[in-house]
Formats: structure tokens, sequence, C-alpha cells
């Protein structure tokens, strides 16, 4: 069942992905800022953001990524 959550995810953008890893694991925004990336970031293809609140936060979806295949295995 778990695995089928996730197959339905796994089209998705990669940030719509974060979040909904973060709803279907439990784990927190504040999880996910610990995966944050600081200083001058572009946005490319490992990079996508959403916003939370006023600001916006750049997060690393390979790190969201590995995230997401461990909770697969």
């Amino acid at each position: 069942m778990e695995r089928e959550k996730h197959a339905d995810i796994d089209h998705l953008p990669n940030w719509v992905r974060a979040h909904k890893y973060m709803e279907l694991t439990g784990h927190n925004v504040n999880t996910l800022k610990k995966l944050r990336m600081g200083g001058h970031i572009k946005l490319n293809r490992h990079y996508k953001f959403w916003p939370e609140g006023s600001k916006t936060i750049y997060y690393n979806t390979r790190a969201i990524d590995r995230l997401i295949s461990k909770s697969k295995s």
C-alpha cells in the first residue's frame, strides 16, 4: 500500500513530491529545512521551491529524492 502511494507521486514535480512526501511520512517542514541549501542558489533541475508564508525556501531535491527512495525500501 505504501509503495502504491509513492508510485502516485513519482511523476509529480519535485517540490510537489517533497510536500506529498511530508504528508505521507509525517516529516514536517523542519525536517526538510535541514536539507536546505545555503547561499546563492540558481533554480535549475536540481532545485525547486515552494512558498512557505512570505518566504521562498529552496530545497535540494536530490536529498528529498533520497528520502523518498529510502522510505520506499
